[in-house]
C-alpha cells in the first residue's frame, strides 16, 4: 500500500495532503503520479471516482517553478463547475506556497477581470476550452512560450460536446517537449487515435476495472408506466436517502419534479445548464454546505463534480447517450465509500437497459409492491419476453391492417379489423405465458 508521504514531494505539499486526509494512493494515482513527476506524457483511462484529479494536481504543484513568473501549466476541463472544483483543489494543496499564482478562466468570470489576471503572469491556469479559445486563439492574452505541461480532464466529455476540433487545434500548437496528460473515464477509438499523436512514445494507462466503481450497487426499478413524480416520491419514502441526486434526461422534466417534491416538504433544489452562472454557483455552494436533501439535475452534474456525501443516485429515465449512465452512477461510491445508483425503467427501455447489461454492469431488479415497498423481481421474464411479444404483435397488426385495406373499404371494416387484432393479441399473450 503506497502512501503520499513516501513520494519525493516537497514538505509543504506533503503537509497539505496529510491535513486534507489524502494519505493512501489509489491504484491510478500509484501508476500515474511517479510518471508525471518525471514529465512523461500520458493518456489515462480510469473509472469515475478513482481519484484522477490528484494524479495531475500533485505533480503540477511539485514541478511548478514558483520563482518563474510565467505560465507553465494549463489544465482544461469541460465545464465551469469542474474547473472551479479543480481550482479549489489546487488552492487547497498549495496553501503556504510563496509566490504561487493560480488563475481560473471560465465563462462565469468577467472578461475584463480575467484579462487583468492574465497580465499578472499566472504560473497555472485552469480553464474551459471555450475560454482558452477566446483568450489565446482569437486574442493573444496568453503566452505559451514557457508552458511545460498541459492536462485535459474528462476528455471524452469535451468530444461528446463537440469540442474535439478546438482541443486538437490547441494541442497542435505545442511541440513534443511539452508534457501532455489526458484523463478520462472512457475513450472511443477515434479519440485515442487523436491523442496518441500528441503523447508520441510515452504511455497509455488503462486501469482495466469495472466500468462503474466496485463500491456502487446498481438497481433497476420496474415502475410499470407509473407517473414519474409519484414514482420518485414512493422511491424516496422507500429508501430514505441521506443525500440524493436525481438525474433527468430532459430539462423539461426538472421543474415539475422539483415543484412536486417541494410541495411534499422536501429540502430540494435543481441545477441545469440553462441557469445563470451566479445561480449555479450559489446553488452548488449551498449543496456543499449540506442545505439540501435532494438535488434534481440534468447531466451537468454527472461529470467530475465531487459531492462526497452522496449516498444515492436516481435516474428517472435512461439517457439517450447510454454512457452518461456510467457518469451518473459515478457520483456515488467514491473514494471507498459505498453508494447506490437506481434507475427507473419499463418495457419501453429494454433496449437501453440491455446495452448496459452487455457492458457487464450488474443490476439488481426491483419493483414496488402494493404497500409501496421495494421488493426483488425478475427482469428477463417480465420484460424481454414481453418486448418480443409486443414486437411480434405489432408486425401481426400491420399485416392485418394491410389485408383489410387491400380489400377496399367495406361496412364496419374498422370494427372488424380491431376485433381481429384484439383476438390475435390475446392468443399471443396466452401462448407466451
Amino acid at each position: 500500500m503506497a502512501i503520499f508521504k513516501e513520494l519525493n514531494l516537497n514538505e509543504k505539499l506533503k503537509e497539505n495532503l496529510s491535513k486534507n486526509k489524502f494519505n493512501v494512493l489509489t491504484e491510478i494515482q500509484y501508476k500515474t503520479i511517479p510518471l508525471l513527476l518525471k514529465n512523461k506524457s500520458l493518456v489515462v483511462k480510469s473509472e469515475t471516482g478513482s481519484g484522477k484529479s490528484l494524479c495531475f494536481v500533485v505533480p503540477i504543484l511539485e514541478n511548478v517553478d514558483i520563482d518563474l513568473q510565467n505560465l507553465q501549466y494549463i489544465v482544461i476541463a469541460p465545464t465551469r463547475e469542474l474547473c472551479k472544483q479543480l481550482y479549489d483543489l489546487f488552492m487547497l494543496l498549495s496553501k503556504n506556497y510563496k509566490n504561487i499564482n493560480i488563475k481560473l478562466l471560465s465563462s462565469d468570470k468577467d472578461i475584463n477581470r480575467s484579462i487583468s489576471e492574465l497580465k499578472n503572469n499566472p504560473q497555472i491556469i485552469i480553464a474551459t476550452i471555450g475560454r482558452l479559445d477566446k483568450f489565446f486563439v482569437k486574442n493573444s492574452y496568453i503566452s505559451i512560450s514557457n508552458v511545460k505541461g498541459i492536462v485535459i480532464d474528462e476528455a471524452d466529455m469535451l468530444f461528446d460536446d463537440g469540442f474535439s476540433s478546438l482541443v486538437d487545434s490547441f494541442l497542435s500548437k505545442f511541440n513534443e517537449n511539452v508534457q501532455k496528460a489526458i484523463f478520462s473515464a472512457s475513450f472511443s477509438e477515434n479519440m485515442l487515435s487523436i491523442f496518441k499523436k500528441y503523447i508520441l512514445g510515452d504511455e497509455i494507462i488503462n486501469i482495466d476495472s469495472d466500468v462503474i466503481g466496485k463500491n456502487v450497487e446498481n438497481i433497476a426499478i420496474n415502475i410499470k408506466h407509473k407517473e414519474i413524480n409519484e414514482a420518485a416520491l414512493k422511491f424516496i419514502k422507500a429508501t430514505y436517502p441521506y443525500f440524493l441526486i436525481i438525474f433527468c434526461s430532459e430539462k423539461k422534466d426538472i421543474l415539475p419534479l422539483y415543484n412536486f417534491l417541494a410541495e411534499n416538504n422536501y429540502k430540494v433544489t435543481y441545477l441545469h445548464g440553462g441557469l445563470e452562472s451566479n445561480e449555479r454557483k450559489a446553488t452548488i455552494r449551498k449543496i456543499k454546505k449540506d442545505e439540501y436533501q435532494i438535488v434534481i439535475c440534468s447531466d451537468l452534474l454527472s461529470r467530475g463534480i465531487d459531492l462526497p456525501f452522496t449516498d444515492t443516485v436516481l435516474s428517472i429515465n435512461l439517457p439517450n447517450n447510454i454512457e452518461y449512465y456510467l457518469h451518473r452512477a459515478g457520483r456515488t461510491g467514491r473514494f471507498d465509500k459505498k453508494g447506490c445508483s437506481y434507475v427507473f425503467y419499463d418495457e419501453d427501455d429494454t433496449e437501453k437497459l440491455e446495452k448496459l447489461l452487455s457492458m457487464n454492469i450488474k443490476f439488481k431488479f426491483k419493483k414496488f409492491d402494493q404497500n409501496d415497498n421495494l421488493v426483488d423481481t425478475q427482469y428477463k421474464k417480465e420484460f424481454v419476453k414481453k418486448r418480443v411479444v409486443n414486437d411480434n404483435l405489432e408486425r401481426k397488426a400491420g399485416k392485418i391492417k394491410s389485408k383489410y385495406t387491400r380489400k377496399g373499404v367495406k361496412p364496419n371494416y374498422k370494427k372488424k379489423m380491431k376485433q381481429k387484432i384484439k383476438k390475435e393479441a390475446a392468443y399471443m399473450r396466452r401462448r407466451n405465458k
